[in-house]
């Protein structure tokens, strides 16, 4: 599993959690991260450029490679366990990554989701592809199939927003600078009660209706941890 731009990294909370030196050490990992490279304490032996598989990326920068016989997938986006702040237009670069990866070749989404009782689904889209900068990372994705529910059709078509740029379809709010949401996604029209899902929210613990990892067409409340993965089919 090639992990491309993480929201947060997976086992990493309880690691440093005592220690202040190293919870600071975390946290600069985390940010690193999001500026487009990758740093796992528990693998720090599994480091693999993905500068050919990528083009136009610096060949200085190195991407954190958790190696796995089972599968190639690459993560795209995960959460688990802890907040951040909300992140900048230019601080989602590994949306850049993920357009380059997608505009070759077919590509195919999944996401696992877990809510706070450990009870896990997934959902599954036949196509998934980001447009480039131009398009302001516009989504587009295919048919659904799983059993969490299908949470990002209402998504396809969209642009990405963050707090410094509003992309989205509502005429007075920027959802993704919403007390509700506060994160950077392909924000529709901010609500649809029904089924949406906003995996890059404000992280937030169990019982939420508003904030933190959303899928509702699976639970109406937070979510304790969210993956979105690609592979090319």
């Amino acid at each position: 599993m090639k992990i491309l731009g993480s929201i947060t990294a997976t086992g990493t909370m309880k690691n440093f959690a005592k220690d202040t030196t190293k919870t600071v050490k975390l946290a600069t990992e985390i940010k690193n991260m999001l500026n487009g490279m990758c740093t796992n304490s528990k693998h720090q032996n599994s480091y693999e450029k993905i500068d050919e598989k990528v083009q136009n990326i610096s060949t200085e920068k190195e991407f954190c490679s958790i190696v796995d016989s089972i599968s190639d997938d690459k993560i795209i986006s995960q959460a688990v366990m802890f907040k951040l702040t909300n992140q900048s237009w230019e601080e989602f670069e590994c949306n850049k990554n993920i357009a380059q990866l997608t505009s070759e070749g077919n590509h195919e989404l999944r996401i696992d989701v877990e809510d706070w009782d450990g009870n896990k689904r997934y959902a599954v889209y036949k196509s998934f592809s980001v447009g480039d900068t131009s398009t302001k990372y516009q989504l587009t994705i295919g048919k659904y199939s799983g059993n969490a529910g299908d949470g990002m059709s209402y998504f396809n078509g969209m642009k990405f927003s963050t707090y410094d740029q509003d992309n989205d379809k509502h005429g007075s709010t920027n959802c993704a600078d919403h007390s509700t949401f506060k994160g950077g996604w392909w924000y529709n029209n901010c609500w649809n009660y029904k089924n949406d899902a906003i995996l890059n929210g404000h992280y937030t613990h169990r019982n939420n209706t508003q904030q933190g990892i959303i899928y509702k067409s699976f639970k109406k409340t937070s979510l304790k941890k969210s993956t979105m993965k690609i592979r090319k089919v």
